[in-house]
């Protein structure tokens, strides 16, 4: 009897570690966002993954390099971004949104509302700015539990 009841206990304490190995995504989700019909330039870039700890660059930065700011799509006020994330969503969200300069340097902060989430795809609306023309970035802190953080960022052109 005290060995069935400790090979039950030892198969529970098997199949949770289990069910906890198995809460964080091995690689961060994708993201795509898209405008309409246009999909706006997208960056992840881990911070904690694995138990590791990753020092990188600021995620406008990364984005402005590979994509340059040259052919950003241009969005109005109150414009509907769609966001699609391939994989678990994360557990905590936080939002952010930037102008930046030509090299991804942050400038001036924007209120950039946390995106509405329906299952797998979300959606921000564009907020209003000052007149003028400016380049901005949105980050979104994604957590999947301890150890498994990552940004996402987009840019637009407004």
């Amino acid at each position: 009897m005290k060995t069935t009841t400790r090979f039950f206990q030892l198969l529970s304490l098997c199949a949770l570690a289990a069910l906890l190995a198995g809460c964080a995504p091995k690689e961060p989700p994708t993201l795509t966002a898209r405008a309409g019909e246009t999909a706006l330039p997208t960056v992840c870039a881990k911070s904690r993954w694995g138990g590791a700890v990753y020092d990188r660059e600021d995620v406008f930065a990364a984005l402005a390099q590979r994509e340059g700011w040259e052919n950003l799509p241009e969005l109005a006020e109150g414009e509907e971004v769609v966001l699609r994330l391939d994989g678990r969503f994360p557990d905590e969200m936080a939002a952010g949104g930037w102008t930046l300069d030509e090299q991804g340097r942050r400038l001036e902060p924007f209120s950039a509302a946390a995106p509405v989430w329906d299952g797998k795809d979300g959606s921000w609306t564009v907020p209003a700015l000052p007149e003028g023309e400016a380049v901005c970035g949105v980050l979104l802190a994604c957590s999947w539990g301890e150890n498994t953080r990552c940004e996402y960022a987009f840019a637009y052109r407004r």
